[in-house]
């Protein structure tokens, strides 16, 4: 229901105000020197071996689940196999009726405890990082390119700040507690999701803020957490949906009932296929939403790339704040 709730959110949201309608002569212009620089040159080789076609299926899947190494999973941040990881030495852990257990699950809350009071202490200096973080993203951008696509960026950050509000407001009602100390634990998940970009990095910050701050059921909320985080994608939903509102209007295609239907169900279907996917990459999902509606996706990927780096903190704080306030709806308060 969150999902279905935050895609139809994203593209009521770019429907009404057609970031990629009625643009000016000279920004489609720009837009079309941008597309045509990005241009590759196809080589075919009337000779040789025949390249084997990638296989897909059932093993393509279980790679992008199973970690070959797991401290290599988490040095990439791959978060999918990070939670299956954890999921299997957990219940293997749990299993284990020997006394030394009980010691191990200390140790483990001990480490647990001592990196949140890092991460903690970190959080004073990120504003001063944050500042020099989206100084370069700026400049890696480039004014022009920022320029011509400033409809898109304003209407992405608006929608993100309004799902933002609204998930704020449901883990409010649901902690029964004032909104300012709402406010209060939501600050660190929030600053680290803008400065870090990274999902996984956030985890610890928002089980505190929820369990600790808010006193959330602490076992609901270290299971749903991570599985919300790493599995629903809310960030990459929105982003999606109004991405794909953005080419449909770009190109004035025409949407009835049924093309919203697509849009919003394909942006939920790709979002949750990022799943362990991080950076550039992500914007290659966008496909299975395009692909239905028969419109490229190569034309205008370049696009969406050179405006990533402004958009993916954005989008991080979309998976990590939607995800908490999801886990809010199911986790009951303690007593």
């Amino acid at each position: 229901l969150s999902l279905l709730g935050v895609s139809a959110i994203a593209v009521a949201v770019a429907a009404l105000a057609g970031p990629g309608r009625d643009l000016s002569i000279e920004t489609l212009q720009t837009l079309g020197v941008l597309v045509n620089q990005s241009g590759v040159d196809l080589e075919m080789a009337l000779s040789g071996p025949i390249p084997e076609a990638a296989t897909g299926g059932v093993t393509t899947l279980v790679d992008s689940m199973v970690p070959d190494n797991i401290f290599a999973a988490l040095s990439e941040g791959q978060t999918l196999k990070v939670l299956l990881f954890a999921m299997i030495f957990g219940v293997s852990l749990g299993l284990v009726k020997a006394p030394s257990t009980a010691a191990l699950f200390d140790t483990l809350d001990s480490l647990y405890q001592a990196f949140n009071k890092v991460i903690h202490g970190l959080t004073y200096l990120l504003p001063f990082g944050l500042c020099s973080l989206l100084a370069y993203q700026l400049s890696q951008v480039g004014i022009e390119v920022l320029l011509s696509m400033v409809d898109f960026v304003a209407v992405a950050i608006a929608t993100f700040a309004l799902i933002y509000l609204i998930s704020t407001l449901i883990v409010w009602r649901r902690s029964g507690q004032s909104l300012w100390s709402t406010l209060l634990a939501l600050k660190d998940p929030t600053i680290l999701s803008l400065a870090t970009s990274s999902s996984l990095a956030c985890l610890p910050a928002a089980i505190t803020g929820l369990s600790e701050n808010l006193k959330f059921d602490p076992q609901t909320t270290n299971l749903v957490t991570p599985l919300a985080i790493t599995l629903c994608r809310f960030g990459s939903v929105i982003y999606f949906a109004l991405a794909t509102l953005f080419v449909v209007q770009l190109y004035q295609r025409e949407l009835g009932l049924a093309g919203l239907g697509i849009v919003i169900m394909g942006s939920i279907l790709a979002g949750m296929a990022t799943s362990g996917v991080t950076g550039i990459l992500t914007l290659t999902m966008l496909g299975l939403v395009l692909d239905p509606l028969k419109l490229p996706l190569e034309a205008v990927l370049v696009l969406f790339i050179a405006i990533d780096p402004l958009m993916d903190p954005f989008r991080t704080l979309g998976i990590v704040h939607t995800g908490m306030a999801a886990t809010a709806l199911v986790a009951n308060r303690e007593g």
